[in-house]
């Protein structure tokens, strides 16, 4: 439940994300589709995978850093209180975590990504191409691999950015991904500065700060 994660979770200082390219990047599709919460569906999808009611399904780990501790356990609560499943939460040092997943050694994890350089091909190459060495998630389509390969040789934007909304919903129609939410970003700056910009990558530009 993305809307409640963001308001309940984060007070409203986030906003749900749909897809994997977030607001503010240069490619970004606002017509993505958007994914309902469907507890009644996930119901009969866990029956008909043979767990009426989440009977007889084995516990599942999330593993996460301390720093997604919170964000892991409201996951893990939600599957517990609405679909009776059985899930602990494994926290664990950042450096441990990085080479587990690396190594294909944990089955579910909540990650993010913030860019690098503003366009979307920053989350689209790096973490979803099938050999990318950030593919941690071990994703792999050949027609989603063609459009980043199209994309990524396509000098016009707007072209561009079409491969870019193919490619993300090949990924999503294969469920290779399940995006949560995008963290505000919230600054104070005094009255008597001017020029400073917050921009969506967490980047501060003050080149053109001044102070009155």
């Amino acid at each position: 439940d993305r809307d409640g994660m963001s308001t309940g979770l984060f007070g409203g200082l986030a906003e749900p994300l749909y897809g994997q390219i977030t607001p503010g990047v240069a490619g970004y599709n606002k017509d993505v589709k958007k994914i309902a919460f469907d507890a009644g569906r996930a119901k009969r999808l866990l029956a008909e995978a043979g767990f009426p009611d989440a009977k007889g399904m084995p516990p599942l780990t999330i593993t996460a850093i301390p720093t997604n501790r919170t964000e892991s356990t409201y996951l893990a609560d939600q599957y517990r209180q609405v679909l009776g499943l059985n899930v602990e939460v494994n926290v664990i040092e950042r450096g441990t975590f990085i080479r587990a997943m690396n190594a294909g050694e944990v089955a579910f994890f909540h990650w993010g990504w913030t860019a690098g350089w503003p366009d979307a091909m920053y989350y689209l190459q790096q973490v979803w191409y099938s050999t990318s060495p950030y593919n941690r998630a071990r994703y792999k389509n050949a027609d989603y691999d063609k459009a980043i390969d199209e994309a990524a040789k396509t000098p016009n934007n707007d072209a561009r950015y079409k491969l870019y909304h193919k490619a993300e919903q090949i990924l999503m129609d294969d469920w290779g991904s399940c995006g949560t939410y995008v963290r505000t970003q919230v600054a104070l700056i005094k009255p008597n500065v001017k020029g400073v910009v917050v921009t969506p990558y967490r980047l501060w530009p003050f080149y053109e700060a001044v102070v009155n």
